[in-house]
């Protein structure tokens, strides 16, 4: 009991913390923006209507406060429901994620509810309903680093981390993006092993203003922990939003070495392309961070020619 309020003393001061600065936009902006309009005069109002403004705005701040907190909780509470050492985590945008899946069960039941209106109404909310529902699945899902340490790669026998492939880490792979539905897109951890390769998404929709999401997830191929095969890596591996990808059903892969339009600021190192046997379907991998993409195409290629 004494370790459960322990921990449950540093998880919510944690999420204290992380819950009001994601709301501080809310009661920021409530705070700030009325009394300036009001000293500018662009708005014609008198203090008495500012301040129930602002306090009408801090109410609407405090209200998202409470329900980013709870989501927290919940969610904690859920993942350490039967677990003896509990851990921390945070998602930012598991509470958003929570939003769009309600928008989306509500279009569902607007678009029941107007089947009176005609079709175009019901086309709509449905039309909407589905956007939110991919929308919702592409967030992001929460990066833990496994539960050992991290620790120097040269250590525990491992020998130097460019003795088998010159790719940068200590176990060939790379952190991959992928863009889906012409504008949403997906983040890969992709692991280059002798079946095939072991992929997790561990991040949805990301925006420019997140240029380094991916670097949590990009350390774990640094970790001697995480050699493919190890309890660590099956673990990660058993997660959901994993896939494999073996190499009887990869036919080339092309790397571009030429930057991605849209980009932004996300730093990458150019452009992975697998064609698959059968189908003809390609994917399109851009490289996040400073991944050596000739090494990986040639590894893989050399991979696939073994099978």
């Amino acid at each position: 009991m004494s370790e459960r309020f322990a921990y449950w003393r540093v998880a919510l001061r944690f999420y204290v913390k992380a819950a009001l600065v994601q709301s501080a936009a809310v009661w920021i902006s409530a705070l700030v923006i009325p009394p300036v309009l009001w000293i500018l005069h662009i708005q014609q109002y008198s203090v008495r209507a500012v301040l129930a403004t602002m306090a009408f705005g801090v109410g609407i701040g405090v209200a998202f406060f409470l329900a980013i907190l709870g989501t927290a909780i919940g969610y904690d509470l859920k993942r350490n429901w039967h677990q003896s050492e509990p851990v921390v985590e945070w998602n930012p945008l598991l509470f958003w994620k929570l939003c769009l899946y309600a928008g989306s069960l509500t279009c569902v039941t607007l678009a029941f509810l107007s089947y009176r209106q005609g079709w175009w109404p019901r086309i709509g909310f449905v039309g909407f309903a589905l956007l939110c529902w991919f929308a919702a699945r592409s967030l992001a899902v929460t990066v833990r680093l496994p539960k050992s340490p991290l620790s120097d790669p040269l250590d525990q026998g491992h020998g130097p981390r460019h003795e088998k492939w010159a790719g940068g880490h200590l176990h060939p792979g790379f952190v991959g993006m992928e863009y889906f539905a012409l504008m949403l897109n997906r983040s890969f951890l992709v692991f280059i092993t002798d079946e095939g390769l072991r992929c997790w998404k561990f991040h949805g929709v990301v925006s420019s203003l997140e240029p380094l999401f991916y670097e949590s997830a990009e350390a774990l191929l640094d970790v001697p922990a995480m050699t493919p095969g190890s309890e660590a890596f099956e673990e990660l591996m058993r997660r959901p939003h994993t896939f494999f990808l073996p190499y009887s059903e990869i036919n080339s892969v092309e790397f571009v070495d030429r930057p991605k339009w849209g980009m932004g600021p996300v730093p990458h190192s150019g452009r992975l392309y697998t064609r698959f046997r059968g189908s003809g379907l390609r994917r399109e991998f851009i490289l996040l961070g400073n991944a050596q993409g000739q090494v990986i195409r040639d590894l893989i290629i050399s991979r696939i020619e073994q099978h």
